[in-house]
């Protein structure tokens, strides 16, 4: 059974399912402004989860490149005492291999397999359920636009 096949199943089947329920054009629109919130929600919500990622990695750089500047800076000091020199290698080293890791969290990460994945994009929901597939491919032109030639 082909994708397509099954899609369109799947959708007659919604349909008979809202048709039958025979709801008044009040519950419909009710409905869909809250199918609208919940897929505005959670795209909202997944844009912040890998808006916090991307903060992860950026935080992990920053870190390996503040602990290679604090170790080459007491590296090249002379005429400090030995435990100041040990403390900043330490100190220095730690936030080296905190940033790594952070680094290895934001890969691993990418390398995982979400379910939230295979859905894709989930802000293309709101413009699959609410526009037909018949509407012109050039809708999105500017008026200004005049690339195919017509006037």
């Amino acid at each position: 059974m082909s994708y397509e096949k099954l899609k369109e199943e799947l959708q007659q089947t919604e349909l008979s399912l809202v048709n039958a329920a025979q709801l008044n054009e009040e519950q419909v629109k009710s409905t869909q402004d809250r199918l609208y919130k919940m897929i505005d929600y959670t795209g909202m919500r997944l844009d912040w989860y890998v808006d916090q990622c991307y903060r992860l990695l950026q935080i992990g750089l920053a870190l390996i490149a503040t602990g290679s500047a604090v170790v080459a800076l007491f590296s090249k000091l002379e005429h400090l005492a030995g435990i100041t020199q040990f403390l900043a290698w330490v100190f220095g080293g730690s936030l080296f291999l905190t940033g790594l890791f952070l680094v290895h969290c934001y890969n691993r990460y990418l390398t995982e397999d979400y379910p939230y994945r295979k859905v894709v994009d989930i802000h293309s929901w709101y413009f699959l359920y609410s526009f037909s597939r018949q509407l012109d491919p050039n809708l999105g032109r500017n008026i200004g636009d005049n690339s195919q030639g017509e006037g």
